[in-house]
């Protein structure tokens, strides 16, 4: 199982330890090989189609609500739609896969950080061997504005509406919290990453 981290941080250097729990929590969890390229380096996705079995999208600090920072990721916005392999995006990833298919990112007004509940609505495999209520990292300023077509709602919360969501076509799944972020109080996370990194190898 071979997994691409793309890193959506604007500050390498800033988040570098975020970067290293990211890698780590997905290479055990989900039992992968993991390689990480920044995501201002991708030209395109045809070059890793043949070397990688998912694709991860790390989140950002950019704030997508707005036209200087959203710019910085138009291209890869662009390539989210043609990546041919599962998709897993974390946080701002959500928002960039909210993006590429039409919608836009709002403000939530203040700063959500912190473990806080979630409601889980559907009984997709991604969820599997979790309770319906379950207590995830959550850290952002913004979400996706409402749910994009060909999509269906997971998850959410009295903070966000739409804290996951699947394509209905494919294995392309957006969560708004952080499933890296977890402990022996908080395990759900954990068990969120090994099931995509399960469904992402069938």
């Amino acid at each position: 199982m071979r997994i691409l981290i793309v890193n959506n941080v604007l500050q390498e250097s800033r988040y570098r330890r975020h970067t290293r729990i990211l890698s780590s929590q997905v290479a055990q969890r989900c039992r992968a090989n993991v390689r990480t390229t920044y995501f201002k380096s991708i030209a395109h996705m045809d070059e890793y189609h043949d070397d990688f079995d998912a694709v991860i999208l790390s989140g950002t600090e950019g704030l997508l609500s707005k036209a200087s920072d959203r710019k910085q990721f138009s291209e890869l916005t662009d390539i989210i739609r043609n990546i041919n392999m599962p998709i897993l995006g974390i946080c701002g990833g959500e928002q960039l896969i909210g993006l590429a298919y039409g919608k836009p990112i709002v403000p939530t007004g203040r700063l959500v950080r912190g473990y806080r509940n979630i409601e889980i609505l559907d009984a997709d495999p991604f969820f599997e061997g979790l309770p319906k209520v379950v207590s995830v990292m959550q850290s952002h300023y913004e979400i996706v504005e409402s749910l994009p077509a060909g999509f269906k709602l997971l998850a959410r919360s009295n903070t966000a509406p739409i804290e996951a969501l699947r394509s209905s076509k494919a294995l392309v799944y957006g969560v708004q919290f952080h499933p890296e972020f977890n402990n022996k109080q908080h395990p759900a996370g954990a068990r969120i990453l090994a099931n995509f990194g399960r469904l992402a190898k069938q």
